[in-house]
């Protein structure tokens, strides 16, 4: 990590759940990605950069050195701005 400012990676193996399946317990491996760095105190960000099956939120985590908070905002936003920014679920479809 000592040569790169950031590491883009995704925040899960899959696309986000849907609302009620967080018990499931063959999907807690979905958080690999996310719980490495949680664990060492590394600064990370969370962008939402698409969606997939017509609401589910689909993630890239920004990962920096520690104590690089500034970094990883900056990159976030960047990427955010990029990807076209936040768009909200669309409430109808979820509700199907």
């Amino acid at each position: 990590m000592e040569q790169y400012d950031a590491i883009l990676c995704p925040i899960e193996i899959d696309v986000a759940l849907p609302h009620g399946n967080v018990n499931d317990v063959d999907k807690h491996m979905n958080w690999a990605h996310m719980s490495a760095y949680n664990l060492t105190g590394w600064p990370t960000a969370a962008i939402r950069v698409g969606t997939a099956n017509g609401t589910l939120p689909v993630g890239l985590q920004v990962v920096g050195q520690p104590w690089k908070e500034d970094v990883v905002l900056a990159l976030a936003l960047q990427i955010e701005k990029i990807s076209g920014g936040f768009k909200p679920p669309d409430l109808q479809e979820l509700a199907k």
